[in-house]
């Protein structure tokens, strides 16, 4: 037994001792396990590895796993981590990795730091999204997420942490972890300080400690470049110090080994080198270009092929920085390596042209060798597949802007190339703004061989698609350098000239399909304004020559004027037979358009007085036939833009315009002349803008011409309109000229509205003298067909300026009032005039709105008209409507007169619905005196005209529809009086004395239901008191059943006076005791059916109490309402305790399905059961 233990026990002791063994082997195997390299080092450092061995440090040394790096005082060691982390350790410092892993499985690094300052950039592990960087320093731990990152800890134990933006302009992020509490840092102007007794702070880094951060670039390139001749160097002093290892395990250290390294070496940092590449992007590419401009030749060819295989989106931004630093590899032509290197570059850049290519390129030849610049110019024309691409302009304008004697320089060495780009440039340019303005650019800068022969390929590029090309390039030109103009060769210009007119003939006549968006006559004037005056004659000459019926010459000479107003005048003087003919040809040529006219006008205002005129005059013979109305417009257009120019215009030629200019107008008056715009708006424009002696020509011309249309009365409408004070101002000194053009524009005005309101405007703002000629003119016209235009000109005053009304004399006023009242009966006679106005509002209106004096004058003339019309009554109501207060005014100032005309319109007021309206809207508004006057005729009328003796009704029931708080103002004697008239008009309808339209019995039910309690209770009290042998009384409580709102007018009746109540009461009895046929039974039995145990219902109950009869009809009712709704009875009988029995009778037959009959009812009524 205790063999077999031991046995066991030595079994185990065995395998333990194979797994130590084991253990042990593989922690020597990850101890040896290559991380990283030294790559440079200052001063002296040693690694000290797991059993303790200590070992000083040189370049290119390898650095291993669980080694402990101590950096002496004074001294820096940079080490680069084979997943091109890059950490740099300073003085007395140290760091150890425990952890380095960089498989597609596990991608870790783990590090510790104790003391001293680190800068770490970091690689692929810790930008990598399942790589895990992290450190342990002092009591914290970092994790650290794709950034560049300062570590420090004192010797005290406490420690700062900052961020700063990586190689490639990444800020990324450190995770700190202290005690399970984690603080992040994002922002790189933070650094985050955690002491030895883990309290966590956080400010703003310092100015050198950034600083600090972003000079650590100069060590990244440097021990990322490759440059084998400095590797050549290093290695060799290492073999001279005996810090070279058997490289090639020979036993021997010698020069042989330094291949084997260097080898190794260069594998490490192309490997760098291709990190570098994969995370640079099109944005920030200076630190790749940084490296390559430290590396050597061979290697920048090396690693720009493969940026071009594997991300050729960087190589321009490469090319640009490498060529700012002047980096020989790109300027010069070396070897013929570096010449296949390049033109896999221009290539590149050619093939993915950007905004930037142009000038990266003209940058790169700027600087290069006479080779190189070929390559780029080659790669340019030759290899550009984009048929859209303007590159090679592009590149000639940038580089003749910023390298102009490089230019020159170059086609003296080079002319072919120069040719070459040359032709490619303008053949490739489009006719757009852009590419012309660079074409510009060279021309400005470049020599005069240059300068030729760029504007030589434009002209033979200007055709078709590009025709405008030649007018756009002269303009950028002028624009840019206008004195090149002077060095192009006669018969490169003279071509360039009439492309640029031939192309402004072809978009004016639309002749292609091609569209030109910019107007080239704009650019022709702008040309002819900023050249000599030599080109400018040439290309004058050349518009005047071409064959076009289109305006060309007008627009030309109009832009002219509007850019240079002394320039027409200028080469007039230069060469004045051809602007004569210019202008000649400029206006024969404008169109009969405002448009057109407007430019003359232009040219007019700027040129001087010889060669206005001579437009003028040029106008006035083509003012015929389809250009008839170009003078007016030309007229207007001088007026509007510069209106002093009319004073300069020769006399016979301007009154041969103003005769033209009133002649097109009457035509378009008269309807001969079809023409959009208003020429009588033009000559009043004209007159008020113009000077006195140009109005008064125009004016005698107007009065002169033989119309019948109101030509003259629009032209001195509007001339008020645009100008007050105008036509007072020209009757000053031309009196007679106004006075006529006044009478003809009253004689020959329409009668309409319209132009009684044009009318109005004249007297609204002229003088009292012109305004009574107006007027007076008006009253003598104011006769058969033009009868109402006194009340239309009367009514138009008082709307625009009523004031204007006192200051018509008397004599011509009282004329216009009567001609006025006249009309107006005319038109409500019906005697021979149709007129769309209805007079009686407009003289209403014009009461309203007129003094007092005036309004009294119009109403006397109505009290005074014979008529049998309503006349009066449509006034009087007209003014109601518009002022409810005028009439009380009127009346404070002259009763009489008002009472008149209220007993005019009520006796001559028709028995209409219509009529009634009108006077119950007088009624509602005025004040009760005259309320009661009118209501007081109303009744009067109904007395002493039996035709009218229904019109007391209408004017109640108005009355209460329109204001029935109004009825309470009027007298009791008045009230009563209408109230019996409307019952004793109800009653004889009702007993077939009226034949009527209107239902009486309704309106009185109307009435009661809708006027104030006292109207209601004095209708009632008047329908209790009439006797009639009708259905009166019968049919007015069935009308008041219906409605809805009856119960409460009830209500409120009752608590008024309980008279009222009964006044109802004695008004059902006496319906039930005269129910004589089933029609008459029909309607008590509709309303009890209808009721919702409404007060009538109580009523008729309660009058079968009042006798046998009306308590068999009652009985009757009540069995006929039970047939189809028994629970109605029980509802009206069940309203006391003392029917408990009957209900109880009732219901079992209702149960039973018994019949109920009259005799179940006998007890009812014996109780009384009528609430009352």
């Amino acid at each position: 037994m205790n063999f077999i233990h031991y046995r066991y026990i030595n079994k185990n002791i065995y395998k333990l001792f194979i797994l130590l063994i084991l253990y042990i082997s593989c922690t020597n195997l990850l101890a040896e396990e290559k991380i990283g390299s030294v790559t440079d080092i200052s001063g002296s450092a040693i690694s000290i590895n797991q059993e303790g061995d200590e070992k000083e440090l040189a370049v290119f040394d390898p650095i291993f796993l669980n080694e402990e790096i101590f950096v002496s005082e004074q001294s820096v060691l940079t080490i680069q981590y084979n997943d091109n982390t890059t950490v740099i350790i300073k003085e007395l410092s140290s760091l150890s990795v425990s952890e380095f892993e960089n498989s597609e499985v596990r991608k870790k690094f783990k590090g510790k730091t104790e003391k001293g300052e680190i800068i770490i950039e970091s690689g692929s592990i810790a930008k990598a999204s399942d790589g895990e960087m992290l450190l342990d320093v002092s009591n914290i731990q970092l994790g650290v997420r794709g950034t560049r990152i300062n570590i420090g800890v004192t010797e005290k134990g406490d420690a700062k942490v900052a961020l700063a933006e990586d190689s490639f302009g990444n800020v990324g992020e450190i995770a700190l972890t202290s005690e399970g509490q984690t603080e992040n840092l994002v922002n790189a102007e933070q650094v985050i300080e955690v002491s030895q007794n883990r309290e966590i702070s956080r400010r703003e880094q310092t100015t050198d400690e950034k600083e600090e951060l972003v000079n650590v670039n100069k060590t990244l390139v440097d021990v990322s470049k490759i440059n084998e001749n400095e590797l050549d160097e290093k290695l060799e002093r290492k073999l001279e110090e005996g810090k070279l290892e058997d490289a090639n395990n020979d036993g021997v250290i010698d020069a042989t080994d330094i291949k084997v390294v260097k080898e190794n070496i260069k594998i490490e940092k192309q490997a760098n080198l291709d990190f570098i590449v994969e995370n640079s992007k099109t944005d920030n590419t200076e630190f790749l270009s940084d490296v390559l401009d430290q590396s050597d030749e061979k290697n920048i060819g090396e690693t720009i092929t493969k940026i071009i295989e594997v991300k050729e989106n960087l190589i321009e931004d490469v090319v640009d920085n490498l060529s700012d630093k002047e980096n020989t590899f790109i300027t010069s032509s070396s070897s013929d390596e570096v010449v296949a290197v390049k033109e896999k570059i221009f290539e590149t850049i050619v093939s993915n042209e950007s905004d930037n290519s142009a000038e990266v390129l003209s940058k790169v030849m700027s600087k290069s060798d006479d080779r190189t610049i070929k390559a780029v110019i080659n790669n340019i024309t030759e290899k550009n597949l984009n048929d859209q691409s303007t590159l090679s302009l592009k590149v000639m304008a940038d580089f003749s802007e910023k390298n102009p004697e490089k230019l020159e320089q170059l086609e003296e060495t080079s002319s072919e190339d120069v040719e070459k780009l040359t032709i490619d440039a303008v053949q490739k340019a489009s006719a757009s703004n852009e590419d012309v303005d660079l074409i510009a650019k060279v021309v400005a800068v470049t020599s005069d061989d240059i300068v030729n022969k760029v504007v030589e390929e434009v002209s033979k590029s200007s055709t078709e698609e590009k025709q405008n090309l030649s007018a756009k390039v002269l303009k950028a030109i002028v624009d840019t350098e206008p004195t090149k103009i002077d060095i192009i060769e006669d018969e490169i210009k003279d071509l360039l000239i009439e492309q640029t007119i031939e192309a402004v003939k072809i978009q004016e006549e639309k002749i292609t399909d091609i569209p030109i968006v910019d107007d080239l006559t704009d650019i022709v004037a702008e040309i002819i304004v900023k050249t000599d005056n030599s080109t400018a004659s040439k290309i004058i000459e050349e518009v005047t020559n071409i064959e076009t019926e289109k305006n060309i010459s007008l627009k030309v000479i109009a832009g002219i004027s509007e850019k240079d107003s002394e320039k027409l005048t200028s080469l007039n003087e230069t060469n004045k037979n051809e602007i004569e003919k210019f202008t000649e040809v400029a206006v024969q040529k404008a169109e009969n358009t405002t448009q057109d006219s407007e430019l003359i006008a232009k040219v007019v205002s700027v040129v001087n007085d010889e060669l206005a005129n001579k437009v003028v005059e040029e106008v006035s013979k083509s003012a015929v036939n389809e250009k008839q109305s170009l003078s007016v417009k030309v007229l207007k257009a001088i007026v509007d833009t510069e209106p002093e120019r009319i004073e300069i215009i020769n006399e016979e030629v301007k009154d041969d315009l103003i005769e033209k200019a009133i002649e097109a107008t009457k035509d378009q008056q008269e309807g001969t002349l079809i023409e959009e715009e208003d020429l009588t708006d033009a000559v009043s424009e004209i007159i008020v803008k113009t000077d006195t002696n140009t109005a008064a020509k125009v004016i005698e011309e107007i009065n002169d011409i033989v119309t019948e249309t109101n030509l003259s009365l629009e032209v001195i409408s509007a001339i008020s309109e645009k100008d007050e004070s105008k036509l007072n101002d020209l009757s000053e000194n031309l009196q007679e000229e106004i006075q006529e053009l006044t009478e003809q524009a009253i004689s020959k005005a329409e009668n309409t509205t319209e132009d009684s309101q044009k009318i109005a405007k004249v007297v609204s703002v002229v003088n009292d003298d012109l305004v009574n000629i107006m007027v007076e003119e008006v009253s003598k016209v104011s006769t058969e067909e033009k009868q109402t235009l006194s009340a239309k000109v009367l009514k138009a005053i008082v709307d625009t300026e009523p004031d204007k009304i006192e200051v018509i004399n008397d004599e011509i006023k009282d004329t216009m009032i009567q001609q006025t009242i006249d009309a107006t009966k005319d038109q409500q006679e019906g005697i021979s005039l149709e007129d769309e106005d209805d007079l009686t509002d407009l003289v209403a209106e014009i009461i309203v709105n007129a003094d007092t004096e005036t309004a009294e004058k119009i109403i006397d003339e109505v009290n005074e008209i014979d008529t049998e019309t309503n006349l009066s009554l449509k006034v009087i109501s007209g003014i109601s409507e518009k002022d409810n207060q005028k009439l009380d005014i009127l009346a404070i100032n002259n009763q009489s007169q008002i009472e008149e005309l209220t007993q005019d319109a009520v006796q001559n007021a028709e028995n209409t619905d219509e009529d009634s309206e009108l006077i119950a809207q007088v009624v509602s508004v005025v004040n009760d005196d005259l309320a009661n006057k009118v209501v007081e005729q109303v009744n009067n009328a109904v007395e002493n005209n039996d035709e009218k003796e229904t019109l007391s009704a209408k004017v109640l029931n108005a009355l209460v529809e329109n204001d029935s708080e109004k009825i309470e103002s009027i007298s009791e004697e008045n009230i009563e009086k209408l109230i019996e008239n409307t019952v004793d008009v109800a009653k004889k309808q009702n007993e077939g004395d009226i034949i009527d339209d209107t239902n009486y019995t309704d309106v009185i039910s109307d009435i009661i239901i809708n006027s104030e309690t006292d109207t209601a209770s004095k209708v009632l009290e008047e329908i209790d008191e009439t006797e009639t042998e009708s259905n009166l009384k019968l049919d007015i409580v069935t009308n008041l059943n219906k409605d809805e709102n009856f119960d409460e007018v009830l209500e409120d009746l009752k608590e008024q006076s309980e008279n009222n109540d009964q006044i109802l009461s004695n008004i059902v009895d006496e319906v039930i005791d005269n129910i004589e046929d089933d029609e008459d039974f029909e309607k008590i039995t509709d309303i009890i059916k209808d009721s919702e145990g409404s007060s009538l219902t109580d009523k008729i109950i309660e009058s079968g109490n009042k006798s046998e009869d009306n308590k068999q009809v009652v009985s009757e009712v009540l069995e006929e309402v039970a047939k189809e709704d028994p629970d109605k009875v029980i509802d009206i009988i069940e309203k006391t305790a003392e029917t408990e029995e009957i209900v109880e009778l009732i219901e079992d037959k209702i149960e039973n399905e018994e019949a109920i009959t009259i005799e179940d009812f006998e007890e009812v009524f014996d109780i009384n059961i009528s609430p009352n």
